[in-house]
């Protein structure tokens, strides 16, 4: 049973954020504020994808604020926002994202904007000792707090800096909805173990490589995720050729689309927003990266 309803929760999340003011500083890293939380050193860097999403951002960043104060992570989001057009690209969204944070901070967490952790999720840099990265969001409200299959690993993950360099980010070449998920997924288990068979026979399976946390410490409330499904992305099955491209490929990474074909921050930055709470990095394609 959860322990707050979907609305009452937004609500206050939505209330908090009102009174944000003062509660962050320096480039909004949260400032320690309670003295009977134990505040760990290391900075939280939350990359978020983002575009024509502001009511979620703002009640995304208000209770993940709460949240995270609760544990003593002090942190700072970076939202990756698409100025274009068209259709959405994730996986660069994401590396943006990725790119502005990198150097500011210790460790990351990828985050879809419109997922808010449940009590039990825990973003302390100490539940990452042993893994290079973790999958946190294992119970998601709009798939009956179950993930929708066992190669997921998207929605919400943390990353040590090292290992998302090591497999160059999420891919740039999948446009639309559906896809760069999948192949991230597929860029860790090649990383770990050489691809998805040897990952599953492995001890543990998946659930070890991808460092679930046992259960009731995985859940998320979705908000209404406001995107076409696979079926109505016209470039799905290009994305899917993709896809099986990189599965039948002997490559364990992917080097020649990723971080590298992102484009440098001085490069791609067209402006940027800041709040107490969050830095929007409005951000265009490079060249080398054509919409179609």
């Amino acid at each position: 049973m959860l322990p707050q309803s979907i609305n009452s929760l937004i609500g206050a999340a939505a209330a908090n954020f009102a009174t944000k003011g003062g509660s962050a500083t320096l480039h909004h890293t949260v400032v320690p504020g309670d003295a009977s939380v134990v505040w760990q050193r290391e900075v939280l860097g939350v990359c978020v994808p983002y575009r024509d999403r502001r009511d979620q951002l703002e009640v995304f960043a208000s209770h993940l604020r709460t949240f995270l104060h609760g544990q003593g992570v002090p942190f700072r989001i970076y939202v990756g926002e698409q100025m274009a057009g068209g259709s959405f690209n994730r996986g660069w969204a994401l590396n943006v994202a990725y790119k502005f944070a990198e150097p500011e901070v210790d460790y990351v967490v990828f985050h879809d904007v419109d997922m808010l952790p449940l009590p039990g999720v825990d973003y302390r840099y100490s539940s990452m000792e042993g893994m290079d990265a973790r999958h946190l969001s294992t119970e998601i409200s709009q798939f009956g707090y179950k993930i929708p299959y066992n190669r997921y690993c998207s929605g919400v993950f943390m990353s040590r800096k090292e290992f998302f360099r090591d497999i160059n980010g999420f891919a740039t070449t999948f446009w639309g909805w559906g896809g760069e998920d999948d192949e991230f997924c597929a860029r860790w288990a090649k990383k770990k173990f050489g691809g998805w068979e040897a990952a599953e026979a492995a001890p543990g399976g998946l659930h070890n490589m991808f460092g679930r946390p046992e259960k009731g410490r995985g859940r998320f409330l979705s908000m209404e995720a406001g995107h076409k499904s696979d079926r109505k992305n016209p470039h799905w099955k290009k994305n899917d050729q993709k896809l099986q491209s990189f599965l039948s490929s002997p490559e364990t990474v992917n080097k020649a689309d990723g971080l590298s074909t992102t484009g440098e921050p001085t490069q791609i930055l067209k402006g940027k927003v800041e709040t107490p709470l969050y830095t929007v990095y409005r951000s265009s394609f490079p060249p080398n990266l054509r919409q179609p």
